[in-house]
Order: C-alpha cells, then sequence, then structure tokens
C-alpha cells in the first residue's frame, strides 16, 4: 500500500462523486486498491478526518465523561492490528450513521 494523503483522498472523492459513485462504491474502490480497512475507507470517501468524526460523534452523542478524539478513532481504524481496539456493535452502528453504511461494511 502507497501512502496517500488526505487531500489526495479528498480530491478523488469529489472527483468520483460528480461522476454519480456512492461513498460505498468509493469505499470499495480504495479497499481493494489501496489494502485500506472499510473503516477508513468510509471516512476517506467522506473527506473527513479522525477529528473530523470525532467532533461529529461528540455533536451527535455528547458524553462529558468520555468524549471521543481522533486517537479513539484511531484505535478503532487500527483494529485488528497491534494497538488496535476493538469497536463495539455500538460503536460500528454509530460510525456507521455517520459514514451512512451499514455496521456490517464497517467490519471488511
Amino acid at each position: 500500500m502507497v501512502a496517500r494523503s488526505l487531500r489526495s483522498y479528498r480530491h478523488e472523492a469529489e472527483r468520483l462523486r460528480a461522476a454519480g459513485r456512492s461513498y460505498r462504491q468509493i469505499a470499495v474502490l480504495w479497499r481493494e486498491r489501496d489494502g485500506v480497512n472499510s473503516r477508513v475507507a468510509y471516512r476517506l470517501a467522506h473527506g473527513l478526518t479522525q477529528a473530523d468524526v470525532a467532533e461529529r460523534w461528540n455533536a451527535q452523542w455528547p458524553d462529558p465523561a468520555t468524549p471521543k478524539t481522533a486517537k479513539t478513532i484511531s484505535y478503532w481504524e487500527i483494529w485488528p492490528g497491534p494497538g488496535g481496539r476493538t469497536p463495539s456493535p455500538d460503536t460500528l452502528n454509530k460510525l456507521a450513521y455517520l459514514y451512512r453504511c451499514s455496521a456490517g461494511e464497517l467490519h471488511l
């Protein structure tokens, strides 16, 4: 896998969306072509940073005791790799809501 910048993914996502591709189609393309997992692919398809996802999560499901951070999102994206944390079914459902997909799609 060749490292790409968020900007590069954003530009490609904009081009693909303008051509009529869905977020799912974009995520599948990047998962297959670039080897990123679905949680990363869907985030990138939406043009979001991990901090953006954490901010949206905290706005949608505020929890002052345990606010989500970019690092939290990173842990979920790294899983099942070393240092990753397993996202719970509730977490996957909430990410799916933010990414407009099904929780099952985020397991790939």
